[in-house]
């Protein structure tokens, strides 16, 4: 009867630590998969604030190319402010700051 026992304790020792192997090679196989992805979602997450960036910076210059093409008042605001242009007729005056 005690040997009986002794084969069933081995037994259950046998299966608890197959048991066990198996559990770690699946974590050692998953553990790297988990860590890569969490890494992938995370560059996602900067490509998608990437992407509406240049969605946003996109919008914005076709509403300047459809004012400078379109838009005589805007072109001509453009060309004084950022160009320094002015009509043949006009003199502008430049104040200094005190």
């Amino acid at each position: 009867m005690r040997r009986q026992d002794l084969l069933l304790r081995l037994r259950s020792i046998l299966i608890s630590t197959v048991f066990i192997v198996i559990v770690l090679l699946a974590a050692a196989l998953l553990v790297p998969k988990w860590i890569g992805r969490s890494s992938l979602i995370k560059q996602e997450k900067e490509l998608k604030e990437t992407v509406a960036s240049l969605e946003e910076e996109n919008l914005k210059l076709k509403q300047e190319k459809d004012g400078l093409e379109n838009d005589p008042v805007y072109l001509e605001k453009i060309a004084r402010d950022e160009l320094g242009l002015r009509r043949a007729d006009e003199i502008i005056y430049k104040f200094e700051d005190e």
